[in-house]
C-alpha cells in the first residue's frame, strides 16, 4: 500500500495535554533530592506519550489515504505483482523542467506519442503513419531505427525483414537498393495497403516540417554501435532538430554514448519488463544516464511519483484503451504512447 502523508503543524492532542499536566505537577512536588527518582518517572511518562502520539498519527494517515493508491500494478504476465514495491511513495509533484520538457502545444493528442506513427491507420514506421500521426497532431511521433549493410539508417522495428515485410534476410546484411524495394506489411494495412521502408531521413524531415517531436527508439546494433549513433545524431544536428529529438533506448551504454556526444541531447530510458526486478532503475537513468523521461509497460502510481521527485516525465506504452489511458493520467504519468486506432 501506498501513502502519500503530508507533514503538517496540528494542535495538540487532548491525552498528550493531560499527560503532560501530570509531568509538570510531578516536577513541582518533588523535593531536590528526589531528583533521580523524578528523572525516571518522567522518562516512563514520555514513552507513554510518545506511544499515544504515534498511533494517533497511524489513524490519521490511513484516514486521509488518497482514493486509487492501492490498485494492482499492470505488468505482462503477472497483473497482481506490485511493481517497484521497494519505492517510498512521494507526494503529486511536477518539477519545472518537467513542465518545460512538455510545454504548452495545444491539440487533441498533445498528451499522446503515436506508436510507430499512426499504426492503427496505415504500416507502422512507413511514411504514411508518419504523415497521418503528424495530421492528427501527436506530441511526439515515435519511431525504430536500425541500419543497412551500406549504413543507410531506416526505420523499421525488427532485425529482419522475414517479419514484418514482404522482405527477407537481417536487416544489416542487406543494401539500401534492395531496401528500398520492400514493403512494410505490419500495422493498418487493410485501407492503405504496404508502404514503402522509410528513410529515417524522411522521418526527420517529415518531423521538422510538421513541428513535431521526433521520438528515436535506437534498436541494437551488432556492428559499431557507436558510427551508428555518430551517423544518426549527425543527420539530426544537420536539420536544426537536436532539441526537438528524443533519443529512447532499453541500453544505458547507448544513452551514455549519445550523452558524450551532446550532453544536451534528450534521452529516455526504456526500461520494459525490468522496471519489475530494480526498484533503483528510475534513480539510475536519472543519476547516471541523466535522462528527461522514462518509458515504461506499467500502471503503477508508484513509478509516476518516483520519476517525478527524480525530475523525470513518465511515459506508458502503449495502450489503445480509453479506460487504461485514463488510469495513467489519474496515476499521474505525462504521456501515453498508442497506436491511433480511433
Amino acid at each position: 500500500m501506498y501513502l502519500n502523508i503530508s507533514v503538517k503543524s496540528r494542535a495538540i492532542p487532548p491525552t498528550a495535554v493531560l499527560i503532560l499536566s501530570v509531568i509538570a505537577a510531578s516536577l513541582f512536588a518533588v523535593p531536590v533530592n528526589a531528583a533521580a527518582a523524578a528523572t525516571e518517572t518522567t522518562k516512563e511518562t514520555s514513552a507513554a506519550a510518545e506511544t499515544t502520539a504515534a498511533a494517533e498519527t497511524t489513524a490519521a494517515a490511513e484516514a486521509t489515504e488518497p482514493a486509487g493508491t492501492t490498485a494492482p500494478a499492470e505488468t505482462a504476465g503477472s497483473p497482481d505483482t506490485p511493481v517497484l514495491a521497494g519505492l517510498t511513495a512521494l507526494p503529486r509533484s511536477i518539477p519545472t523542467d518537467i513542465e518545460r520538457i512538455l510545454g504548452s502545444e495545444e491539440g487533441e493528442k498533445n498528451r499522446y506519442v503515436a506508436h510507430t506513427g499512426r499504426c492503427g491507420k496505415a504500416a507502422q514506421n512507413s511514411l504514411l503513419a508518419f504523415q497521418l500521426a503528424a495530421e492528427a497532431g501527436y506530441w511526439a511521433i515515435e519511431t525504430d531505427i536500425r541500419w543497412t549493410s551500406d549504413r543507410v539508417i531506416i526505420c523499421y522495428h525488427d532485425e529482419s525483414f522475414d517479419s514484418h515485410s514482404d522482405g527477407s534476410g537481417m536487416v544489416e546484411d542487406c543494401p539500401w537498393d534492395y531496401v528500398k524495394t520492400i514493403s512494410v506489411t505490419a500495422g493498418c494495412i487493410d485501407e492503405t495497403g504496404p508502404q514503402p521502408v522509410a528513410s529515417f531521413a524522411d522521418y526527420l524531415d517529415l518531423c521538422k516540417e510538421t513541428g513535431r517531436q521526433a521520438l528515436v527508439d535506437v534498436k541494437y546494433c551488432s556492428n559499431g554501435y557507436k558510427e551508428f549513433l555518430d551517423t544518426a545524431y549527425q543527420m539530426v544536428a544537420d536539420r536544426d532538430m537536436v532539441s526537438r529529438t528524443i533519443w529512447q533506448c532499453s541500453l544505458g551504454d547507448y544513452l551514455t554514448y549519445i550523452k558524450s556526444l551532446d550532453a544536451n541531447a534528450r534521452c529516455w530510458l526504456l526500461c520494459g519488463e525490468i522496471v519489475a526486478d530494480d526498484p533503483d532503475l528510475i534513480v539510475h537513468a536519472k543519476q547516471d544516464l541523466q535522462c528527461e523521461g522514462i518509458d515504461v509497460p506499467v500502471i503503477d502510481q508508484a513509478v509516476a511519483e518516483q520519476a517525478h521527485a527524480n525530475g523525470m516525465i513518465c511515459v506508458f506504452y502503449e495502450t489503445d484503451k480509453k479506460d487504461k489511458q485514463d488510469r495513467c493520467f489519474e496515476y499521474g504519468y505525462d504521456l501515453v504512447m498508442e497506436n491511433g486506432l480511433d
